[in-house]
Parts: structure tokens; sequence; C-alpha cells
């Protein structure tokens, strides 16, 4: 059952509605929580998020949409304020602050409650988890590395091209989006599978290359790009922002 809340003590603007078994409300607009007394309440913000987390997973699990969204919406405006640094470009103006955490909501909501969306995520996170394996082969390396940019560019399509996806403005080049981020997550993979493999990953399924020199040309655009240094490992081209690895 969902009840609704008092305006918040602090800076009183109207708070949302809430789970009635729940004693606090985070303020989207402030940041602080309150209680159904109309008392601002001191919380363990970690602990908090976590349990939220935890019934935010049941409430998928059970197919309950309207509570998970409820959860959904302190979960993301709490994280929006322990980690302001991961939100590059949002708004600092209260109402618009919480127009755009509402949109990171909706965007949750596609990618917990959507069939289509929801399967494609499940089997990009599958194909993580399988990177986990140590020491592979380089062909087993380059074959996994292929399916995590085939399982991200499904997921991208069907995530940035549903109609309801909040952030048009974010649909570019699919390809490139799932090539970049299969990329870093091969990238990360050396201390488990091996320079080699890792290597071989990058030249093979990414065509990223060997240097003999200082320049080489970006395999996206095909723009010459000068090498700062032999120990740099990426270097973003300055015509299409892709990032190339060396």
């Amino acid at each position: 059952m969902i009840i609704r809340a008092a305006n918040c003590p602090s800076c009183g603007s109207a708070l949302g509605e809430y789970p009635e078994n729940s004693n606090i409300i985070l303020c989207p607009y402030c940041g602080n929580y309150s209680n159904p007394e109309g008392r601002i309440i001191l919380t363990d913000r970690s602990e908090r998020m976590i349990e939220i987390s935890g019934r935010m997973e049941k409430a998928v699990k059970r197919n309950d949409a309207k509570s998970w969204d409820v959860l959904a919406q302190e979960y993301v405006a709490l994280d929006f304020e322990m980690n302001r640094d991961v939100y590059k470009g949002a708004p600092d103006d209260p109402p618009e602050k919480v127009k755009y955490i509402n949109k990171i909501v909706k965007q949750y909501y596609l990618i917990s409650f959507d069939p289509e969306i929801k399967k494609a995520f499940q089997h990009a996170y599958d194909v993580v988890a399988k990177m986990s394996r140590p020491n592979p082969s380089p062909q087993w390396a380059c074959d996994t590395a292929r399916e995590l940019n085939e399982a991200y560019l499904k997921y991208f399509s069907s995530l940035l091209n549903h109609p309801d996806y909040p952030f048009p403005e974010n649909r570019m080049d699919l390809a490139r989006m799932a090539q970049d981020t299969a990329r870093s997550a091969v990238k990360t993979m050396e201390p488990v599978w091996g320079a080699k493999s890792v290597e071989k990953a990058l030249i093979d399924v990414f065509g990223a290359r060997k240097l003999e020199s200082k320049e080489f040309a970006c395999f996206s655009c095909g723009k010459t790009l000068q090498i700062g240094s032999r120990q740099d490992r990426e270097i973003v081209c300055p015509a299409c922002k892709c990032i190339s690895y060396l």
C-alpha cells in the first residue's frame, strides 16, 4: 500500500508517495530525510541504498512496477546526492534535478521491466561474468570479446531505440558505442587473461594495432593520430572522439 507524505520540513517541497511500511522519505529537492511526522532524520545513506536495492530486486521478481518505481525514485535521488561526480552534466537547479532523476528512473524501469531490453541486458551481463575465466587462450579471448561486442550492440539498440527512452539526445552511433564499451571491458582483463590474450582481442576484434612509429590511423575514421608516448595505451581521436587502444 502507498501513502502520501507531507511537505519536506527542510525545504518545504511537496514530497511524493512512499510505502506505508517506510518510516522515512528522501526529499529529491534538498536531499534530506524526514519521517511522516515531519521531522528531519539522519540515516546511514550507504546502508539505506543497500536496503532499497534489495527491495527493488524483490519488486522486479514479483513484477511489482508500482512499488519498484517508488523505491527507484529514492534510490536514484540518493545515489545522485552521494555520487554527484558520476552524473556529469546533470542540472543543479532543484526542479530540473528532479526531472533529470525521473528520466534516470525511467531508463532503469525499461532495463528492469521491458522484456526485450531486460533479456539483452542480462545476456551482456552474463558475457561479462564469463570473462572472469583465468588465463584463457588468445582465441577464446577473441571469441568472448566478439560475443560481448555483439551483446552490447543488441542491448544498446533495444534500449536507445525504445520509444520511451528518456534521453533521445544520447542516440548516437550504436555500433561505436558497443565497441567502446566492450573494448573498455576487455582492456581491464589483462590481470585475468594475460597481456597476450588481451592484446590479440584488441587487435583482432577492435582493430587496435601494435605501434612501430609515433603515429597511426584511427581505426574508426582513419585520421592520423600522434602518439605522445610509447607507454600510452589509448588515445581519443580529436575528429570522431572514438577511443583507439594501442
